[in-house]
């Protein structure tokens, strides 16, 4: 239920190889399995920049096509010249540099809070069996790109439910 985020229904299906019929999964993977966000990460990472009024909707920040972080290059999708965008064009293109740029500002130890307080690292209440907490380190553990790279959905796990009660 949208308005409550109280779930309704949980369903899980899966194929008999053999046969190739479909039917109930004794497996709740909805629950169990562990998948990175990817890109919707990136709205978490904004909101936090925002949050802590590193930036407003129409900011400017330099977003160049590639950036080197550590020993690791980071790109966007698609190459482009250095150019300004607004925290709204990062999130519009999906800008990975962009929401790196954003993640530097926030920081490691508080963009770790944020996604804690999303609910990321931590089993639902919904009290299913077999449930994860999904995958999120402490940032006093993170390597010098996971930084980068959790900002945009990388390095980090989530179940579908996790990630849909959010």
């Amino acid at each position: 239920d949208p308005a409550t985020g109280e779930v309704l229904a949980l369903a899980n299906l899966a194929t008999d190889p053999a046969t190739g019929g479909v039917g109930n999964s004794t497996k709740n993977t909805a629950v169990t399995d562990n998948y990175e966000p990817g890109s919707v990460n990136k709205v978490i990472t904004l909101a936090a920049a925002l949050e802590e009024g590193l930036v407003q909707p129409d900011t400017k920040v330099t977003v160049p096509d590639h950036l080197q972080v550590s020993d690791h290059v980071f790109s966007d999708h698609d190459p482009h010249p250095t150019e300004d965008y607004s925290v709204t064009r990062i999130l519009t293109e999906s800008s990975n540099i962009g929401t790196i740029t954003l993640g530097q500002r926030v920081g490691a130890k508080r963009l770790e809070e944020l996604l804690r307080s999303f609910g990321f690292g931590a089993r639902t209440e919904l009290d299913l069996p077999g449930e994860s907490r999904g995958l999120l380190s402490s940032s006093d553990d993170w390597y010098p790109t996971d930084l980068a790279s959790i900002s945009f959905g990388q390095g980090i796990a989530v179940t579908p439910v996790q990630l849909g009660a959010r």
